[in-house]
């Protein structure tokens, strides 16, 4: 994987913007980590912003950012603070207690976005709206 960011930030710097394109998207669908995920999409999202004009594939982006990073760490936090699998000495209830409520914000921001589509992305059902 290593390799391959690499290749992309070599095809960034010498403004092959399909080649970046190309890397970054296969990148991160091998990178597991959600920190690593959200860099590439909001890189992947940069790009159509500013050198491949795609506004769907930049709100797509967005979106699958904002799902790993925004609403996935609200859900590890409460999981962190609820699951048995995890020493109660280490659990907060405190924490788990702010998690639902970051949560609730989350899912209001989620309702909203669906008001009158079906799908994050309108009416076909995308990857963004399994990453969420």
């Amino acid at each position: 994987m290593r390799r391959l960011s690499a290749f992309a930030d070599l095809c960034a710097r010498q403004e092959d913007w399909s080649g970046a394109e190309q890397a970054w998207i296969r990148l991160a669908r091998l990178i597991a980590e959600p920190s690593r995920q959200s860099s590439i999409y909001l890189r992947l999202g940069q790009l159509y912003d500013e050198h491949l004009p795609n506004p769907e594939r930049a709100e797509a982006f967005k979106w699958m950012a904002w799902g790993t990073v925004t609403m996935g760490e609200a859900l590890q936090r409460l999981l962190r603070n609820t699951l048995d699998r995890f020493p109660e000495d280490e659990r907060s209830p405190k924490a788990a207690e702010t998690a639902r409520k970051d949560i609730a914000l989350q899912l209001a921001i989620l309702n909203d976005a669906l008001e009158g589509k079906e799908y994050l992305m309108g009416s076909s059902f995308t990857l963004v709206d399994i990453s969420i």
